[in-house]
């Protein structure tokens, strides 16, 4: 397993989707198994707020970087990471001061390759 992120826990189902679920399961041909994943996917509720913890825990961590790393944040700020020069993000995730912040700038190197090949725009 390693260091891997789960980030959706079991949750019991509320009626609304126990009923979807019993509803399914009239029309459908599921394994017992597949019947019990669906049994213990979280609510909708429930990822909404598992959601909101992560986008809020997120946002610390780019604060702190801001306020531990004031020049790196101010070069991500002022290249505009996400329309930047190859360069530019090839250069921010060289000097990212932290795991969080090089996670971030891999991220957005990958999300900028993978437009490049279905767009047809380079990247560079």
């Amino acid at each position: 397993m390693g260091n891997e992120i789960h980030l959706l826990e079991s949750a019991p189902l509320d009626s609304a989707s126990a009923a979807r679920g019993a509803a399914v399961s009239a029309t459908s041909h599921w394994t017992p198994a597949q019947k019990n994943q669906d049994r213990d996917r979280p609510t909708d509720e429930g990822l909404v707020r598992r959601e909101d913890r992560l986008v809020q825990s997120c946002a610390a961590r780019m604060e702190q970087a801001m306020q531990t790393s004031p020049d790196w944040f101010a070069y991500f700020e002022d290249v505009q990471a996400m329309s930047a020069s190859r360069a530019d993000v090839l250069e921010l995730l060289r000097c990212a001061p932290d795991e969080f912040t090089r996670g971030l700038m891999y991220g957005i190197y990958l999300m900028r390759s993978e437009l490049a090949l279905v767009t047809g725009r380079e990247f560079d």
